[in-house]
């Protein structure tokens, strides 16, 4: 996950700076749904195990 931010984050920066070319704004886009499903994921696994533990 942590190759996944410092690419998203690259991107910020430099979107921020000179702007982001086409191919680069689907890029950002796709690594943000994939960031949200992996964020999504350890949300549900968290909750399943609380549910179980009680």
């Amino acid at each position: 996950m942590m190759e996944l931010l410092n690419r998203m984050n690259a991107l910020a920066v430099r979107n921020k700076e000179v702007g982001l070319t086409p191919t680069e704004v689907k890029e950002r886009e796709q690594l943000r749904q994939q960031y949200l499903q992996q964020i999504r994921c350890q949300v549900l696994a968290n909750m399943n195990c609380f549910a179980l533990s009680r």
